[in-house]
C-alpha cells in the first residue's frame, strides 16, 4: 500500500512504521492512481490528514517532521486547509506547532477569509487570540471578510464581525461594492436587514455607478427592494426607474 493510502486508509502503527523505517513523510502521492480532485491539487500527506478531519494522524505526521508549510497548487497549508472546514483541535494543534497563519492560498483569502466563508465563528475567534487579522482585502477581488460573511449568507459570523468595532462596513472592492451591494445581489434578505441596522451606506456606487439597490433589481430581488426601500433607499435615478421598468 503507497504512503498516501496509508495515511488516508490505514492504521496509525502502519504510518508511524512506515515512517520509522525512514521514508519520507512528505511524499506526495503518484498523481496517476487518484480521481480525487484535492490528491490531484498536490496535497501533502500532512494536508490530506488535515482534509479528512484525522486529527491523530495529524498528529503522528507532525512527530515524524512533516513539513507544516507545505502547500498544494493552490497555495494551501495544512492550517490554510484546518480553518477551512472549521476542524478547531487540528488548527489548534497547528497553532501549537508554529503554523504560519498569515499565509494567503491562491487567489489571496486570508486564514480568517476562509474560515469566514463556511461561517465558523469559534475557528476565526481562535485565530485572532493567535494574532491573525480581521483587516486586510482578497488579493483577487478585494472583498473584505465582512464581504466574505455576506457573499455567503453567513448570519452568525456577521454578527460575530459587527461586534468587533473595527470593521468598516463601508468599504469597497476592486468593482467599487460595498458589503451591501454583495448582500442584495445574492438576495441574502437576513443579511441586508443586519447591514441595515448597522448603518450601512445606501447609496454608495460602484464602478458601474450602481447602488445597492439597482443591483438587487437587476437581479430581480424584489423583497430585498423594498427592504432598500423601506430604509431610505433613492429609487429616483433614471437608471433605476429603466431597471424597475424592466422587471
Amino acid at each position: 500500500m503507497e504512503f498516501f493510502d496509508l495515511v488516508l486508509r490505514g492504521s496509525l502503527d502502519e504510518v508511524n512504521a512506515y515512517l520509522a523505517a525512514g521514508k519520507p513523510v512528505d511524499c506526495r502521492p503518484n498523481l496517476e492512481e487518484y480521481d480525487d480532485k484535492w490528491v490531484q491539487s498536490g496535497d501533502t500527506a500532512l494536508i490530506s490528514a488535515t482534509r479528512h478531519n484525522k486529527l491523530d494522524m495529524v498528529k503522528l505526521l507532525l512527530q515524524h517532521g512533516a513539513d507544516i508549510e507545505a502547500t498544494n497548487a493552490r497555495s494551501v497549508t495544512a492550517i490554510l486547509c484546518a480553518a477551512y472546514y472549521g476542524y478547531i483541535e487540528i488548527v489548534q494543534l497547528l497553532l501549537e506547532h508554529n503554523a504560519d497563519i498569515h499565509k494567503c492560498d491562491c487567489i489571496g483569502r486570508s486564514i480568517v477569509m476562509v474560515a469566514t466563508t463556511n461561517g465558523h465563528v469559534e475557528t476565526v475567534k481562535l485565530l485572532l487570540k493567535h494574532g491573525a487579522s480581521l483587516s486586510g482585502v482578497c488579493g483577487n477581488n478585494g472583498n473584505t471578510v465582512l464581504m466574505f460573511a455576506c457573499k455567503s449568507n453567513m448570519i452568525e459570523m456577521l454578527r460575530f464581525l459587527l461586534l468587533q468595532g473595527h470593521i468598516d462596513i463601508n468599504a469597497q472592492n476592486r468593482s467599487g461594492r460595498t458589503a451591501l451591494m454583495i448582500a442584495a445581489e445574492k438576495g441574502h434578505y437576513q443579511v441586508v436587514e443586519l447591514l441595515l441596522a448597522n448603518s450601512t451606506e445606501l447609496e454608495i456606487r460602484d464602478n458601474r455607478l450602481r447602488t445597492a439597490l439597482m443591483i438587487a433589481a437587476g437581479e430581480g430581488n424584489l423583497e430585498v427592494v423594498k427592504l432598500l426601500l423601506q430604509h431610505g433607499a433613492d429609487p429616483t435615478c433614471e437608471t433605476m426607474r429603466i431597471q424597475l421598468h424592466c422587471q
